[in-house]
């Protein structure tokens, strides 16, 4: 008798759980850079920066975060390290000339996933994932921008929360 019971509520809080196929997606912009070289193509997160990157270690670590996605710059990789390694996660290079391909769909599906791109990439992707042109590129000085992207029986549905200095 006590087995049944344990496996009639396995049943049934199964169907109350979440689905294995849905998929959520946070996607932020990198945080703040060192603007100190115009020239500088490539340049590291400023001390605001990496606070701001501590930041969304401590909004996004419980999350349930399972991959990291970023761009092959030294600021989207500095701005998801702090998260990356308090989950113990190796982030992954995707292309911003590729975004929300079919391998990454397959990739990712059923994932929890951080993304973390660039002011025209972050809302690019988004759109990408609606296949829309809904969100537009984000000025140059919004660096706390969250959007998540869930999917729910197939369909996206989008939230965009912002942030300031400090959250």
């Amino acid at each position: 008798m006590k087995y049944l019971l344990i496996l009639l509520l396995a049943v049934a809080c199964k169907g109350q759980s979440h689905q294995s196929d849905d998929t959520v997606y946070y996607l932020i912009r990198h945080a703040e850079k060192d603007r100190s070289n115009s020239n500088n193509s490539n340049p590291h997160l400023n001390a605001m920066g990496k606070e701001r990157a501590q930041e969304w270690k401590t909004r996004l670590g419980d999350k349930g975060i399972n991959a990291i996605y970023i761009t092959d710059f030294n600021r989207t990789r500095e701005t998801a390290a702090p998260l990356a390694t308090y989950l113990n996660l190796e982030p992954k290079i995707y292309s911003a000339t590729d975004l929300y391909s079919k391998s990454f769909k397959a990739e990712t599906k059923g994932q929890t996933v951080l993304i973390v791109g660039h002011s025209n990439t972050t809302p690019a992707f988004v759109n990408s994932i609606l296949n829309d042109t809904t969100y537009k590129e984000l000025n140059d000085s919004n660096n706390g921008a969250l959007f998540k992207v869930t999917f729910i029986d197939g369909k996206p549905q989008v939230s965009l929360q912002q942030f300031e200095d400090g959250f």
